[in-house]
């Protein structure tokens, strides 16, 4: 089981903005908004809110699509995204962000916002030490292998507690599995 293949990068653009219009503006406090976001709509609806996936990173767990968008904007990244034609934001300082253009509402759905909204007010301006702490200490973060993919499978584990959200998936596996083939 698997993550959808292909990103959705225009709403992970539209997440970007909208957490930096939110005043979380530091790189790193950015991501792990995002992650702990996803983290809870996994939760709550069983998958990421735009198919990112996750690298165990040294300073914690790391939304790759993310990630790179920001390494691209800021000069250190290479990424072929159609989005990121007309920067929408920019470094005022190697981590910090300010953004030029206001996030597409269109691309985000409620659960989103109550995702993101929670999040920001846990992780928006948590200290550096503390956000490497707070990620670090995740059981998906645990399991994987140093600068590797995190599984799926370790997020929605690390969010299911009775197995419900990885049955959902299952059978909503198998039912498209089945449409497909008839």
């Amino acid at each position: 089981m698997s993550l959808n293949k292909r990103v959705r990068c225009d709403k992970a653009l539209s997440i970007i903005l909208y957490i930096l219009s939110h005043g979380c503006t530091n790189m790193y406090n950015l991501l792990k908004v995002i992650y702990f976001a996803d983290k809870e709509h996994i939760r709550l609806s069983g998958n990421t809110m735009y198919r990112e996936n996750y690298y165990a990173l040294q300073k914690g767990p790391v939304p790759s699509t993310a990630y790179d968008m920001l390494k691209y904007i800021r000069g250190d990244g290479i990424c072929d995204f159609d989005c990121l034609r007309d920067a929408p934001f920019h470094f005022s300082s190697e981590y910090e962000i300010v953004a030029d253009k206001e996030y597409n509402a269109d691309f985000l759905s409620d659960i989103d916002y109550i995702c993101l909204n929670d999040s920001l007010k846990k992780y928006g301006t948590m200290p550096m030490g503390q956000l490497i702490t707070a990620s670090h200490e995740e059981s998906d973060y645990k399991e994987a292998e140093a600068d590797d993919r995190i599984s799926f499978e370790s997020l929605v584990k690390s969010v299911d507690t009775d197995g419900s959200i990885m049955r959902h998936i299952k059978n909503v596996t198998e039912q498209s599995v089945t449409a497909e083939a008839i």
